[in-house]
């Protein structure tokens, strides 16, 4: 109640009437693609049981098989298999060598979707499998599948720590403490694990940090109370109701700190004294090899990506905002695709992030 009392209330740094340039995708409402993903080792009884019912195996589905399987984040692999034409979507199974059992840990929507992740990957050797269906008349219509399965040994199961600013006098805050710094540094690290895998774009990261503000932080009622204007506001001190709190220079910093954990390239932007607002702050993004301007508490509290990769004369006429040119990467002359951003969002990457973040 309270996060909705915010949007509903709360007056933007600034006082304009924002109008949505790249798609008006609404950060909370829902998303159509079904995802069923995570592996329970109490499902083996009904996966075998899944296994064994193909009474209606029919020629209308093709089998699908796996062919790789790789770490993408810590203990997180992607798997990857042949598309299967006529298919409505896929279950995909794992086992370890000393079990014949086979344990569902996603089931995905979509001919075109032949990839799925292992959210629990140990530095063991497992085995893949993955299931075409279709659906006929209500019910699920199975291929055969590949009983062997795909052997793969995962020697490591982690990539690289996040990376930043964690020193005295950091863009994240310049008033920082070691110990706060730390903090932040740990939640851009849990951020990356539960969110953010290496097969994403640039463009896909962006759009997951930005939701990931959106749901997890509010406008703070008062910009010098409780780290408000600092990436340690937005990202770790929590309210009674357990909400992140920032004004516009907590969300640049917390943005800043979530891109440079993401290897994105990312700068923290201040208004100059010719501004409609000369204190508010965003950042510039590079996607593509351009720089576009991102401001991540209007898209949090508007609940729209507002001003989302959009160009510097769009920023500018949207909502008077100017800023020193010569000390920033030059932005884009042109608003970032609106139909690449389309793709991304409601692609099964973005999905995925989504239903993590709002079910």
């Amino acid at each position: 109640m309270k996060r909705k009392l915010h949007q509903l209330s709360i007056v933007l740094c600034m006082s304009v009437s924002l109008t949505c340039i790249t798609p008006a995708f609404p950060v909370f409402a829902e998303t159509t693609q079904v995802i069923d993903e995570g592996a329970d080792e109490t499902q083996d009884e009904n996966s075998q049981q899944d296994l064994e019912s193909n009474v209606q195996e029919l020629s209308v589905v093709k089998q699908s098989a796996v062919k790789k399987a790789y770490i993408v984040a810590n203990k997180k692999a992607r798997i990857n298999w042949t598309r299967s034409s006529g298919a409505d979507g896929y279950i995909l199974y794992r086992r370890t060598a000393d079990t014949t059992k086979w344990t569902k840990i996603a089931v995905l929507s979509g001919e075109s979707q032949t990839y799925g992740y292992d959210p629990k990957v140990e530095k063991k050797t497992y085995y893949y499998t993955v299931k075409a269906f279709k659906n006929v008349d209500g019910k699920k219509v199975y291929a055969d599948m590949d009983e062997k399965g795909f052997k793969v040994s995962f020697k490591k199961n982690t990539v690289a720590s996040v990376t930043g600013v964690y020193k005295s006098g950091s863009v994240y805050g310049p008033k920082l403490n070691a110990k706060q710094l730390s903090q932040v540094k740990t939640v851009v690290q849990k951020f990356c694990d539960s969110y953010i895998t290496s097969d994403m774009s640039d463009l896909e990261k962006v759009i997951a940090a930005q939701l990931y503000m959106a749901r997890t932080c509010i406008y703070a009622p008062d910009w010098s109370k409780n780290g408000a204007n600092t990436a340690w506001g937005a990202l770790v001190y929590k309210d009674s109701d357990g909400y992140h709190e920032a004004q516009c220079s907590g969300f640049a910093r917390g943005m800043k700190a979530l891109c440079d954990g993401m290897g994105v390239d990312c700068r923290y932007v201040h208004a100059n004294a010719k501004a409609s607002n000369p204190s508010h702050q965003w950042v510039e993004i590079k996607i593509d090899k351009k720089w576009y301007i991102v401001d991540p508490q209007c898209n949090a509290t508007s609940g729209f990506l507002a001003i989302f990769l959009c160009s510097g004369d769009t920023y500018t006429q949207l909502t008077g905002m100017t800023w020193d040119k010569g000390s920033y990467p030059t932005v884009s002359s042109k608003d970032y695709s609106y139909q690449k951003i389309e793709e991304a969002w409601y692609g099964y990457k973005i999905t995925r992030v989504y239903h993590k973040l709002f079910k």
